[in-house]
This record gives structure tokens, C-alpha cells and sequence, in this order.
């Protein structure tokens, strides 16, 4: 059991690497424009790789890397992160293949490394196609023969020039894997050592739309006005289907502006686009006008411009509505996904990588940087186990308003009481009188024993005024959860809302819990309210429960199994 999580930990040192790199030298080499700066960025993952597996051999821990290093590519500010999400997961997965197959011998790394290379162009490839369409490929054709023509040769074949151009990728694959070799060997004896903080920060998963409630369904509806806006370009007369981009370009900036800004902007893309038009006027169709110029070619690179633009916008919506819908909240179920824990990992410590990896002036000697990098990677991973192993997560109960939370709470109690996991701690019990909830009181989940927490402050004449906090039922339930926290396994509290937002209610009590972490704990939060008290309290939960989904016997014997794994 140990292995399997040691996996994930080592998956999130390689993957928060990997991902650090990026991001330090990635904006660097873009600004700069220099050429072929993501076949660098390619060629760096790949050395961190065959470093992290020749230190780590352990089947399964490149696939996972990837994963990981995908999932921190999700906060990229990117408009479109789909894409690069999609190549970093691919490029790991070949990775794995070609070392899984080879049995970790260095030919196996060296033609990982030239799989994941090749990667990039057979990406750029499929993309293009994509991008423009099945027009696409008879442009190339078109430009290939006319090339040969011109440099009077015969041409042998279209499949040429793109054999040629995956062999050099091939090749320059290989060449980051025999660089990855050399590395871990240079790594093993590395003396210097991070200056990690004492005190790793504990921080929620997040995103800059960490707090937008989107619909799960959002993501299929942009891909299924994308396909109809693709199919619109087939069956529409040029200047109709031209009318409905439009309409698609007004919904996408009204959607997120920020998508069509960023576009807009992408001189490239635009001189690249008057290429591939005049291009298409020259060399498809029949030409006229004095015999250079072809209606018929400058109406396909139209319809080529047509679907870059659906793609491209279309792409960026899809991309949008992913971060916004909180697919990675999926992960969170009941099962507790060790691979939402190892994300949360890597959110934590790859700004402390950030941190400590040298700055761009010093990537003048890359070897240097990268074995300094791998040189680290042990330490990085015992310093993972040390400061946040120690550290328990918190398990959350969450449900809408009324909808017995805490009497899913207590009942909870009991059955990790009756499996030998003494639970103590804090419930909110509601009082009603003529339906109407009037106040809560403070249980004691051990004794019993209860006091007035909140009553509502009844100045109106239904009684329904606001609730009113009574100082000495605070402080009796501040006693519990301290007494409880320092005798019981386990510690419930309930609930987390509005008050402890504002810095009232529990709030003291609960960062002086949440700094020492020594032990388990329940939280009761209502659901629309979860991510905001986790990011609050700058904490991750193991897995959420909802009241209204679960039995608390199911709950128990999940939590139950979580607390064994962790403690052997």
C-alpha cells in the first residue's frame, strides 16, 4: 500500500517539476521569439523524465507525471490549455510505452524520448488538419509539386518532406533522452540542496475560476456549436456560412472577451492566415486573371479562414468551460482519488520550486540547471513526506440547507465509534417552534451535553429576526473541540458558514486546529460554500460526502479505510 502512494508522490515531484520548468523558462523563450521554443520545452520534459525514472523505476510513475504535470497546465492563462493539456499527457504516456516495453534499458529511453518529440509534429499535423480541413492537405500536395517544379526535380512522393521532418524529431527525442541518461548519473552525486521553507504552506486545488459554479454540461454544448458551426461551412453558401461565423465570433466575445482579445492580438496567426490565401489563390484551381490568380483557390482558403476561426475560438470555449464547470471536483468522490491528492501536491510545491529553481540568465548553461534540478528530486520528495504527510486533510459533509446534515454527522459518529475510532467534537442542533428554526445548540458529541449557540434575535413579529451568537455557548463549544482534539481520533464540527467567513463564529479555533493537523477531521459545510472554506482555511479535503447521496455507515467504512492506509 505504501508503494501505491509513494508512487503518486514521486509522480508529483517529477510532473511539479516538469511543470516549474515550463513556466520559468516558457514565457521566457516565447517573449524572446525564439524559434522551436516548445520542442525546447519538449526537450527538457524529456530529460526530466528519464532522470525521474532512472531514479525512481517504478512502472506507472511517467504516465503519472503527466497526468499531473497536465492538470498544473490547467491555470495556464492561456486561453486555449486543451491542446498543450493533450500534448504533456501524450508526450509522458509514449514515454511510458517505449520504457515499459524496453524494460528501463537506455535504448528504451532513448527511443521514449524520440516518441514523445515526434509527438509535436504529428500534433502540428493532425491539428492542421483540424484547422483547416481535408483543403488542407490538397494545398500541400499542390505546393509540394509546384516546388519540385521549380527546383526541377521529380517528385517521389508527398510522404517525402514529412519522413524527412520526423526523423530530425526522432532524432532530436533521442538526443533529450541520452541527455536525461547523462544527467541522472551527474545527479547522484549533487551535494547542493534546496532552501525549502521550514513550513510547507498547505493550499486548496484552485484556478483562476476556482470559485464559478459552471454547468458539468458545459464543456459538450461549446463542442457541439463548434461541430455545427464546422458543418455549417459545408453545407452554406460562402457568404451565409461567413454570416453565422460572425454570430459565433459575437456569442464567444460575449461569452469571455478575453478569448477574441488574446486572438485578435496574434499577429502570427493573422500573417500566417494572408499566406495560406494567397497560397490558395495560386496554386488550387484553375487560374485566371493572366493565369496567377483562381477564384475557385481564394474561395477554399476562405473556408480555410472560416473553420481556423470556428477552431481556434471554438477551442478556447471548450477551454473556458472546462476550468469554469470544475471537472477536477469529480475527482474528489467518495473513493478519495489518489489522483486529485497528488494535484493538490503538486499546487503546493511547485510554487516552492518556482522559487528555488535558478533564473532564466542561468539556463545559459542548461546541463548545469538540470542536473541541479535532478540533483534535488529525492530531497524534494522526503520533504513532501515530512511536511505534508504530516499533515491529515480534512474530510468535508456538505449538502443544501435543511437537508440533514447534522443528523448525518452524528450518526456518522456512531458508526466510527463502533469500528474503534473514538469521534468526539461539535454539533449544531436546530430548535423549531411552529416550523420556524428559532436557535442551534452546541452539542457535545461524546457527553451530550449542550448549550445555546445562536438564537435568533426575535424584534420581529413572526420571530423571525436574525440569528444572535450567545458568547458562553461559543466558548462552550470552543472547550469541546479542544478537549476533543487532544483525546479523540477524530474531530467533527458543524458546521462551517457565512460566520466563519467573516472571521466570527469558529473561526479562531478552527486555524489553530488546521495549523497543527495532528489528527483527522469532519467539517459540515453547505455545499455552495465548500470551495470558499477551503480556500480560507488553505486546505484540501480527502474527499467530500454528500448528506443527500450517502448512508453514514458507507461514509464511516470510507472513512475508516482512508485513516488505516494512511497510518500503516
Amino acid at each position: 500500500m505504501q508503494d501505491k502512494k509513494d508512487i503518486w508522490l514521486k509522480a508529483a515531484v517529477i510532473g511539479s517539476l516538469w511543470g516549474a520548468s515550463e513556466i520559468v523558462l516558457g514565457s521566457f523563450l516565447h517573449n524572446l521569439k525564439i524559434p522551436f521554443s516548445g520542442n525546447i520545452l519538449t526537450a527538457i520534459g524529456i530529460i526530466i523524465m528519464v532522470s525521474g525514472h532512472r531514479i525512481w523505476p517504478q512502472r506507472g510513475v511517467l504516465f503519472r507525471a503527466g497526468l499531473i504535470c497536465a492538470a498544473l497546465k490547467s491555470i495556464s492563462p492561456s486561453p486555449v490549455i486543451f491542446g498543450p493539456m493533450l500534448a504533456i499527457f501524450m508526450q509522458a504516456s509514449l514515454m511510458e510505452l517505449a520504457v515499459s516495453a524496453g524494460k528501463r534499458s537506455w535504448p528504451a529511453y532513448l527511443v521514449g524520448g524520440g516518441m514523445a518529440m515526434s509527438y509535436n509534429l504529428i500534433y502540428r499535423i493532425v491539428s492542421s488538419l483540424v484547422l483547416y480541413g481535408l483543403t488542407f492537405v490538397e494545398l500541400y500536395q499542390n505546393l509540394v509539386v509546384y516546388l519540385m517544379d521549380q527546383l526541377g526535380l521529380t517528385t517521389t512522393g508527398y510522404w517525402t518532406p514529412l519522413i524527412i521532418l520526423l526523423a530530425v524529431f526522432f532524432l532530436t527525442g533521442m538526443v533529450a533522452g541520452a541527455a536525461g541518461i547523462w544527467i541522472s548519473r551527474e545527479a547522484v552525486n549533487y551535494k547542493g540542496q534546496w532552501n525549502f521553507p521550514d513550513s510547507m504552506p498547505v493550499r486548496a486545488f484552485s484556478s483562476p475560476t476556482n470559485h464559478t459554479r459552471g454547468s458539468l454540461a458545459g464543456p459538450f454544448v461549446m463542442l457541439l456549436l463548434l461541430i455545427a458551426g464546422l458543418y455549417s461551412i459545408n453545407v452554406l453558401p460562402v457568404f451565409a456560412a461567413m454570416g453565422l461565423l460572425i454570430l459565433f465570433l459575437w456569442f464567444s466575445f460575449i461569452y469571455d472577451k478575453q478569448i477574441l482579445q488574446r486572438f485578435i492580438r496574434k499577429k502570427g496567426f493573422w500573417a500566417g492566415m494572408l499566406i495560406m490565401l494567397l497560397l490558395a489563390s495560386l496554386l488550387m484551381g484553375d487560374p485566371g486573371y493572366g493565369g496567377y490568380f483562381s477564384y475557385h483557390g481564394f474561395l477554399a482558403g476562405l473556408e480555410m479562414l472560416m473553420r481556423a476561426l470556428y477552431v481556434i475560438t471554438g477551442f478556447g470555449l471548450i477551454s473556458k468551460s472546462i476550468r469554469s464547470s470544475g471537472l477536477i471536483r469529480l475527482f474528489r468522490g467518495k473513493n478519495g482519488s489518489q489522483f486529485y491528492h497528488a494535484v493538490q501536491l503538486a499546487f503546493q510545491t511547485t510554487p516552492l520550486f518556482i522559487q528555488v529553481i535558478p533564473e532564466k540568465r542561468e539556463w545559459t548553461n542548461p546541463v548545469r540547471v538540470l542536473t541541479h534540478m535532478v540533483g534535488n528530486m529525492k530531497y524534494s520528495l522526503d520533504y513532501i513526506k515530512k511536511q505534508h504527510l504530516a499533515k491529515w486533510p480534512v474530510f468535508i459533509i456538505t449538502g443544501s440547507q435543511g437537508e440533514g446534515k447534522t443528523t448525518f454527522a452524528r450518526e456518522l459518529a456512531c458508526n466510527l465509534n463502533q469500528k474503534n475510532i473514538k469521534t468526539g467534537g461539535v454539533l449544531a442542533v436546530a430548535e423549531y417552534k411552529n416550523g420556524i428554526n428559532t436557535s442551534y445548540w452546541a452539542e457535545d458529541i461524546q457527553l451530550g451535553s449542550q448549550k445555546l449557540l445562536i438564537a435568533r434575535n426575535n424584534t420581529e413579529e413572526n420571530g423571525s429576526g436574525p440569528f444572535v451568537f450567545n458568547e458562553e455557548g461559543l466558548q462552550f463549544g470552543k472547550d469541546v473541540l479542544c478537549k476533543s482534539y487532544k483525546t479523540d481520533k477524530l474531530v467533527i464540527l458543524d458546521e462551517i458558514g457565512p460566520m466563519e467567513m467573516k472571521g466570527r463564529g469558529w473561526d479562531s479555533t478552527i486555524r489553530q486546529l488546521v495549523n497543527d493537523r495532528q489528527k483527522p477531521m469532519i467539517w459540515v459545510v453547505r455545499e455552495s460554500m465548500v470551495e470558499q472554506v477551503l480556500a480560507k482555511y488553505n486546505t484540501e479535503a480527502a474527499f467530500i460526502i454528500h448528506a443527500g447521496h450517502s448512508k453514514p455507515e458507507q461514509a464511516a467504512r470510507q472513512i475508516f479505510n482512508y485513516i488505516n492506509e494512511q497510518n500503516h
